[in-house]
């Protein structure tokens, strides 16, 4: 279930994001899944972007910024990561995020516009990643426990 404070903030960044002509972005992570119906409560609001749209969101939400948009990386991740509170609800944005790959190094980032998927419901319109290109991310990052609960739910969908 998605919380208010989130469908609060959810409601901004679409009001904030969505008129920007040639802003590809689209929600990712915990927040797009409990949206569709996974039952999970998110912590935060996860964005991803290609690199200049992480920029342009990073300069859209200045006012709202904890962390600029600047590169990062983790173990398995490296991105061009910030963070922002938006409606009170904390909101990661990583743009051309490439992942550490099984054998041959790491990814190069992905085409985003094929890979998003639009979800309306009670007014809202926003832009999510592809439930089945969550399940490849997620076994890249090697959180495999998430993995298998994308691909239960996307095998209940008949997807």
């Amino acid at each position: 279930m998605l919380p208010d404070a989130h469908l609060r903030a959810l409601r901004e960044l679409s009001r904030l994001l969505g008129p920007c002509g040639g802003l590809v972005w689209a929600l990712t992570g915990s927040a797009a899944f409990a949206l569709r119906g996974m039952d999970l409560t998110p912590r935060d609001i996860d964005l991803v972007a290609d690199r200049s749209g992480a920029c342009r969101v990073g300069r859209l939400l200045k006012d709202a910024c904890l962390r600029p948009v600047s590169p990062s990386w983790s173990r398995y991740v490296r991105s061009h990561f910030g963070q922002f509170e938006v409606a009170g609800v904390k909101v990661d944005v990583m743009g051309d995020p490439s992942y550490l790959g099984f054998s041959d190094g790491w990814t190069a980032p992905a085409p985003l516009p094929p890979l998003i998927e639009t979800y309306e419901s009670g007014g809202l319109r926003l832009p999510v990643l592809s439930l089945a290109r969550e399940e490849i991310v997620y076994r890249l990052m090697r959180r495999d426990a998430r993995a298998e609960q994308i691909g239960a739910f996307l095998r209940t969908r008949g997807g």
